[in-house]
């Protein structure tokens, strides 16, 4: 089924009150879990900053220069292994869990083109489908 195929129905759907009270809390989880990742992110950048602030000072008080640079190198990379190791140890695995649980809730509330995959296609009618959904509800809700 195409996207535009899928219209008709996506409209029908957002007339039901359960399914928008569903979509809505579905929506309101990802949001949750979109600031908690950021959250976490930001604060693994502060706690870096906030190392790359005092070998800074500490070279300004022995006026060392070319050891500062070494040090903020070893500090940059210290934090670009840690939000790669962050990225994929933590952010990855939760969003796969969350698109999964929204795959599947939308499965169930019969949504055109929903159900569990991860192939990139796929996803990528179900991202618009999604897309769409959200630009309907708005619109419902006279946003």
């Amino acid at each position: 089924m195409t996207v535009q195929q899928a219209l008709p129905q996506l409209y029908e759907l957002s007339g039901d009150p359960g399914f928008l009270s569903t979509f809505k809390k579905m929506k309101g989880d990802q949001d949750r879990l979109e600031q908690k990742l950021w959250d976490e992110r930001a604060m693994l950048v502060r706690k870096h900053e906030e190392k790359l602030k005092n070998a800074r000072g500490k070279a300004a008080l022995i006026r060392a220069s070319g050891s500062l640079l070494q040090e903020e190198t070893k500090l940059k990379q210290a934090m670009e292994m840690e939000l790669t190791a962050f990225y994929e140890r933590t952010v990855l695995p939760e969003w796969d869990d969350l698109v999964e649980r929204q795959q599947d809730t939308l499965e169930k509330l019969y949504v055109p083109t929903m159900f569990r995959t991860g192939v990139e296609t796929d996803r990528s009618r179900q991202q618009r489908i999604v897309e769409m959904l959200e630009g309907i509800v708005a619109e419902g809700d006279g946003e």
